[in-house]
């Protein structure tokens, strides 16, 4: 829209409403796929391996579960408000949508040894790195408009709850 060109944008905006539901699908799907694949893995392990698989990688695949369960909720959420406010406020539209697509950065993030971690021990940069990388977009706006936009409010009223429920959930039995 910026550019003016309004009708590759709705074109745009009709591609990604219907990825938005195949991404939260896939998410799900991927979460049962990986439990058995986890378990196929552990039924024909040796036994000292199968120990280490229950010990070591079961825990991390329900903590991960956790962050998924955040992030199957919390994206659709921003993208359906994002949608909500498309003629009403093209602003808060705008940047909802840039905002929704960090949800699930983490499981790429994480996947990226060479930056620091604290998976497994906590979801702490799980949570701070898509922040970090809102932060230019924060900046710029407090810079350009002296204010920050309700947007943010909105994304952080999304994203809290979910990740105080991920980081009182990781590691413990439930």
């Amino acid at each position: 829209m910026a550019t003016g060109r309004r009708g590759v944008h709705m074109h745009l905006g009709l591609v990604s409403f219907g990825l938005v539901p195949l991404i939260v699908l896939a998410g799900l799907l991927l979460v049962p796929t990986r439990f058995g694949q986890l378990q196929q893995m552990i039924a024909a392990a040796p036994p000292a391996v199968a120990a280490q698989l229950k010990s070591e990688t079961v825990p991390f695949v329900i903590n991960t579960l956790a962050a998924q369960i955040r992030v199957g909720i919390t994206f659709p959420l921003l993208v359906g408000t994002a949608l909500y406010f498309r003629n009403q406020n093209s602003e808060i539209h705008k940047r909802l949508m840039i905002l929704a697509t960090l949800g699930p950065l983490p499981a790429a993030l994480d996947r990226m040894t060479w930056l620091p971690s604290s998976v497994p021990v906590s979801p702490l940069t799980t949570e701070l790195y898509p922040l970090l990388l809102a932060v230019p977009m924060i900046a710029w706006d407090l810079y350009r408009q002296r204010r920050l936009p309700r947007a943010y409010l909105i994304w952080l009223a999304a994203l809290i709850p979910g990740a105080i429920w991920v980081a009182a959930a990781w590691n413990t039995p439930w």
